[in-house]
Formats: C-alpha cells, structure tokens, sequence
C-alpha cells in the first residue's frame, strides 16, 4: 500500500478511536483517564461499495402532527426551562429542564402554551410549556447538545415514580452508583433520564462513557431508566455534563434506513468475513441496526454519521460508519470487543 494511503488509513482509525478531549475545568479528587491503547489491526484499501451510480433514496419530507417530538431550548445558555402546573404566565412550576431534554408535545392547551410529557407515563411529569422555548420535529434533535447533570451518590437512594415519596419506589441506587438527571426543582427532586448512546463529557474532571442505565428496579431487574429521586443533604454530588454525540432522527435529504443497510452491506463484503457470511443475503440476514448520530461542530467528530452495525455472531460484528449523503466514513470486524480489521473510506 502507498505510504500516503496507510497515513489516511491510520488517520481515520485513530479519530474513531480516540476519545474526545475532556472539557476544561477543576474539581478537588480530579483524576486523569488515559485513552487506551489502540489494537493491533490490518488495514485494507478501501474498494467503493457497487451501488451501480444510481441517485441515493433520500428520507422523504415530514408532515407535523400531534403528538410531536420536542426539545427543550432555553432563551439563554446555561438556562433551563419550565414546565408548568397550568397554561398561563404566573402558573406555579413542577420541574425545570436542562437544554436538549426530548419530550413530547402533546397538543396545544392554549396560544403560547403546549401541553407536554417527559420521561415515561409511569414514571414521569406532564405539564405545559411555553412554545417559544420548544422546538420541534427530528431536526429540532441537532437544535442543541443534550446536557445533564451526573449525580454520584454518598449513599443508597431509593427511586419513586413521581417527585412525592407517596407516589410508590420503583427502584434503588447504591451507594457509589452514578446516574444522570434531565431536571430538577426547589423540592430537591431530580428526575431520571438515561442518554442515548452519545458519548457525554463530565466538564470538570474526565470523559465518561454512558454504558447503560444504572440502579435497580423495584422487580430487581438491572436499570433505571427513569423517575426522581430527592436529593437530600449529602445524598451525593452533581457535575454538569454535556453530550458531544448524540442519537437523532433521520431528517429529509439524508440516505433512508434501508438505503444506509445496503451501503453498509457492500462495505461488510470488503471484509474479511467467514466464507458463510460472504454474500448480501447472509448479511441481511444478520438484522443490521442504523443509528444516526449527531456531534458538536467543534468536538472533532463528522457532524453527522450514521452508525450501521451487523452482530454476525456472539463475538464478531462489522461496523460502518456513513454520511448522510451515502459516502463511506470507515468499517471495520471486531471480536470480542478488539477491532481485528479496518479501513476508511473517502476524507
């Protein structure tokens, strides 16, 4: 391979696999997390996929309708926003939100004033928002970078469905246990929210990979990914965090579903697959999942990439990674978590 391709090919590889810089900041027990090591892995030119030329599919334009995807977009950065107990100025206020909560807007209560629901109708808050701090529809998901705050605990906390400790536990954190908040009030209820599978940065310490929910339900099975917790004196110790990645909706003009597992399918078959597994039947076959995801502009990512992975088998699965235009970012086979081949595609 030319010396100038291996450099591309190095190059692409680190960038997906180095994580994103911390954000700047002290705090007192601050430590340091060093990236790891990056595999061992084989790179292979990259061979375009042989789609024939023909013009990509593009997600067809949306109609709005209610209910409506939400997201909450304060006037002023760093602010939150209300949800009220009823549809007026004045009205008393249930919970405030961070930028970037999803919601869903239910339906107009009166002008100026939606009615909403977050989290989860068993374990979540319905109330009214201004429409003037909502923005709307799959687009409204890159309008503003999710932020939370991290909460570690001091001690067990238990979780209930509803910012009352009448309102029934659902479930339990432990002490030590981490979890993310979307919200809070002065009643010092915090509610639950589990990101999506962005990556979020805690500013004033390390990088922190969201690996699922945490806690335990009240049935005992592992994960809370939703309801409040009150967070009385030394209960435990909040950071802000803002997500670098995060999960959207494809939004009109981008490649559809279907058009990214084709893409993905022909980059597959570039690899070094076992012989069964060698034709685009047997991939399909393997029930590809595309997630589309967003990044800050700054933050060294593609503004956008769609992420099409294959589980080929416990331990071997294929990622593709794509713009929203169709063009290859970089693929790559893992086993057991160990990225054994790769190659990028175009700059």
């Amino acid at each position: 391979m030319h010396p100038r391709h291996i450099a591309l090919h190095a190059a692409l590889i680190l960038l997906l696999l180095a994580p994103a810089a911390a954000l700047a900041g002290g705090s007192e027990n601050e430590e340091t997390v060093m990236p790891a090591a990056a595999p061992e892995i084989t790179a292979v030119p990259f061979v375009p996929s042989a789609l024939g030329g023909a013009p990509l599919e593009t997600v067809p334009p949306q109609t709005q309708s209610w209910p409506m995807t939400a997201v909450a977009a304060p006037a002023q950065e760093g602010g939150t926003v209300a949800l009220l107990d009823a549809p007026s100025i004045g009205a008393g206020v249930v919970m405030t939100y961070y930028a970037g909560t999803r919601l869903t807007a239910l339906r107009e209560a009166k002008p100026g004033f939606l009615l909403v629901q977050t989290g989860t109708k068993e374990a979540g808050a319905m109330g009214y928002m201004r429409r003037s701090e909502l923005r709307f529809g799959s687009t409204a998901l890159r309008e503003a970078a999710p932020e939370y705050m991290m909460i570690e605990l001091n001690r067990d906390a238990d979780v209930y469905a509803w910012c009352d400790e009448g309102s029934g536990v659902i479930g339990s954190f432990a002490a030590g246990e981490r979890f993310f908040a979307i919200g809070k009030n002065d009643g010092k209820w915090v509610q639950i929210a589990v990101p999506g599978s962005g990556i979020v940065t805690r500013r004033d310490v390390y990088e922190w990979l969201d690996t699922g929910a945490q806690g335990t339900r009240a049935d005992g099975m592992p994960g809370i990914t939703c309801g409040f917790v009150r967070m009385e004196t030394g209960l435990g110790r909040g950071y802000p965090c803002i997500a670098e990645r995060w999960e959207v909706e494809p939004v009109p003009g981008e490649i559809t579903r279907e058009q990214a597992f084709s893409l993905a399918v022909q980059a597959a078959l570039q690899l070094d697959l076992p012989e069964e597994l060698c034709t685009e039947t047997a991939l399909r076959a393997r029930n590809p999942q595309a997630t589309w995801m967003y990044s800050m502009a700054d933050s060294g990512f593609v503004q956008l990439s769609v992420n099409v992975t294959l589980a080929l088998d416990e331990a071997l699965s294929v990622s593709v990674n794509l713009r929203g235009d169709g063009s290859i970012i970089s693929a790559n086979r893992t086993e057991d978590g160990v990225i054994l081949e790769a190659f990028g595609g175009l700059p």
